[in-house]
């Protein structure tokens, strides 16, 4: 038998935040070059500014002494108004690029999120996380850090340092020594920022995986907010969730200090080494008659250029430290690798005539969850799994499915190795128990089985579910928006069956798909099942009623297939008369 060995893409991001940003730059990587030039207009506007004016206080110097013309003047207020034209243009070019870049990027970001969650073939299950219910919150947290962190480093950062390295070649063709000293110093900053930066990013991190679990606290308790009202422990679940509160509180106000702490370092820099320039080397020159009094002038503007860009980005440093704690702390949702589809994958005819397991195991963070498991099941016959929780019933069913597989060993529909089947989803049903439904009108819901099905269709398999003679006494039927108040959970439970036979594929898989309904209803799905006589079936149920309308029974026991037979030969085997007395 073929063994089909499938590849694992490693997703570039899982290595490290920057990695992540850096897949987006490149994507638009032509529009942010133009982006940082226009920034580099805007922000390099002043200093060309102070040269133009430089150029007028000398001609005017001349012109109040009759030496020139003020025809001499022209050039110099002409270049003027191009470099004012130039970064009015650069200014509004910008706010429309900016606008269009950061809308896209934080689109593509979160559709990309999504979309790696969705290529991840294995079980997810996000209410193991640290954020139950706050999953969406995280994708847009993501999105909205890194579109931030990319904004402030564009419209910001590369700016402001691109600007110091053409202030600092002005001033050190003006006056050298001051020009050198100024680029030193600024060296240095830039040096000492990224170093504090660094320290920081551990506290935003922390800071924010506190918030994230306090959202999951806050959302899980006021989800069971009747259970805590039940059990008198009101008192008791407000100090619990006090108890995360503190956490977090604790976490932001050291994130607030060290941050503050970091700005007033530099601000320490910034000032005592800017005031030493300014009180004690330009004085000293000029009296050494170094420099006069339009070098004194031009230096001063360009300094003062430098020392308001440079406290801006100083200022920038707490939104982008938060955006980073923002990303880094959700950066669980995205899975290190996907499994690629095989590549010679081909559609095959929906029909079934045989689905094969052989020796199928599986192993999940070390722990054993499939052990071997080898089992055949022919046309239109009835399969039931029975086991206790956890002994791997479910897992078969995603195997069978390829919602998992990373499995050793292989399992064939009709002997063609699944993973080599391209519509394999066409060929199942599956009813979970746990009511897996969408917040959409009930037409919806059971569209969601087959998009193209008629009205028709929609009402027999309704009627088949037994639910149809319920929609109609809704004021809007069909157009009914499903909410955990309008509906029972069995009703909802009902609808979903309904989803499921609206599908009409030739194997149904149902996993406990009598939870949630009444006895009435458990017999009427019964006795649809038993009808299906062109379909097979695979059923994992806990009860045990019903097991005489199958073909076969297995019996699980950790993931292993301990016993199997028919109705007759499992009730009468004493070996699993105390595994029945459990159930």
């Amino acid at each position: 038998m073929l063994k089909v060995v499938e590849k694992k893409t490693e997703i570039p991001h899982h290595k490290n935040f920057v990695v992540f940003i850096l897949h987006f730059v490149n994507k638009y990587l032509l529009i942010i070059i133009f982006v940082l030039i226009a920034n580099l207009l805007i922000y390099t506007q002043n200093v060309i500014s102070n040269i133009v004016f430089d150029n007028i206080l000398k001609n005017l110097k001349d012109f109040y002494n009759l030496k020139i013309q003020f025809s001499i003047l022209k050039e110099s207020l002409n270049q003027l108004v191009i470099v004012w034209v130039i970064y009015a243009i650069a200014y509004r070019i910008i706010f429309f690029v900016s606008s269009y870049l950061y809308a896209n990027m934080e689109r593509e970001i979160r559709l990309y999120i999504f979309k790696t969650i969705q290529k991840f073939h294995s079980i997810y299950n996000f209410s193991s996380t640290p954020i139950e219910g706050q999953i969406t919150n995280s994708i847009g947290e993501m999105a909205d850090g890194a579109t931030e962190i990319i904004e402030k480093i564009l419209n910001n950062f590369i700016p402001t340092i691109g600007l110091l390295i053409f202030t600092s070649i002005v001033i050190i063709k003006r006056v050298f020594t001051i020009g050198l000293l100024i680029t030193i110093w600024y060296i240095i900053h830039i040096i000492f920022n990224f170093f504090l930066i660094k320290k920081s990013l551990y506290y935003s991190s922390k800071l924010q995986k506190y918030q994230n679990i306090l959202n999951g606290e806050l959302m899980d308790s006021l989800l069971h907010i009747n259970t805590t009202k039940i059990f008198d422990r009101l008192k008791e679940e407000y100090s619990y969730i006090l108890t995360h509160h503190n956490n977090e509180y604790n976490a932001h106000k050291n994130m607030l200090y060290f941050t503050g702490l970091i700005k007033t370092l530099l601000d320490i820099n910034l000032f005592v080494f800017m005031g030493l320039i300014f009180s004690v080397y330009i004085p000293k020159m000029c009296f050494s008659k170094l420099i006069n009094e339009f070098d004194i002038v031009f230096i001063l503007l360009n300094i003062y250029n430098i020392l308001t860009n440079t406290y801006r980005m100083t200022n920038e440093l707490k939104s982008i430290i938060e955006g980073f704690g923002q990303c880094s702390q959700s950066m669980f949702l995205l899975p290190k690798y996907y499994i690629n589809d095989s590549e010679d994958k081909k559609d095959q005819e929906v029909y079934i005539d045989s689905i094969e397991f052989v020796n199928v195991n599986l192993k999940m963070n070390g722990k054993k969850i499939l052990d071997n498991i080898s089992f055949k099941i022919e046309k239109n016959e009835k399969l039931i799994f029975i086991g206790s929780t956890g002994s791997g019933k479910t897992t078969i069913l995603k195997c069978l499915m390829g919602i998992i597989n990373d499995y050793e060993g292989n399992i064939f529909i009709n002997n063609n190795n699944i993973k080599k089947i391209k519509n394999l989803k066409d060929f199942f049903v599956f009813i979970d128990q746990k009511t897996s439904i969408f917040s959409r009108t009930i037409r919806e819901n059971i569209l969601y089985g087959k998009p193209n099905a008629t009205n028709q269709d929609i009402i027999e398999a309704s009627a088949n579910a037994n639910i149809h003679n319920f929609i109609k006494l809704l004021p809007k039927q069909y157009e009914t928006i499903i909410t955990n108040k309008n509906l029972s959970g069995g009703q909802v439970q009902r609808i979903c069956l309904a989803r499921g036979f609206i599908k009409n594929s030739p194997c149904m898989l149902m996993d406990e798909p009598t939870n949630g309904l009444d006895v009435e209803n458990q017999k009427i799905l019964i006795d649809y099942i038993t009808h299906q006589s062109d379909k097979c079936c695979i059923f994992i149920e806990h009860n045990l009623n019903y097991l005489h309308i199958f073909d076969k029974i297995f019996v699980l026991r950790e993931g292993k297939i301990v016993n199997k037979g028919n109705y007759q030969e499992i009730i009468n085997n004493p070996e699993l008369k105390y595994f029945f007395s459990s159930f």
